[in-house]
């Protein structure tokens, strides 16, 4: 099985989340705290202490069934 990119973005993180739970992995909105108020900024992949987080702009990498990797945005946008 070849590997599969996607760059995460609000638009596209239900999408994700539907194809991460398919392969049996663990994922969730990720929260921090944005001017004072709690947002989601991105998404958990996996379960602690093996995790990733991947924040709108960066690339998430699936390599086969179940691994997840994440290369941030060029343009480091946090």
């Amino acid at each position: 099985m070849s590997d599969m990119t996607w760059v995460l973005s609000p638009e596209n993180v239900n999408a994700i989340d539907a194809a991460i739970d398919r392969d049996g992995v663990f994922a969730k909105p990720y929260w921090q705290p944005v001017d004072g108020r709690n947002t989601v900024v991105g998404m958990r992949i996996g379960e602690r202490p093996n995790h990733v987080v991947a924040y709108w702009g960066d690339t998430i990498v699936r390599h086969g069934k179940g691994r997840y990797t994440v290369r941030a945005a060029a343009d480091g946008a946090r």
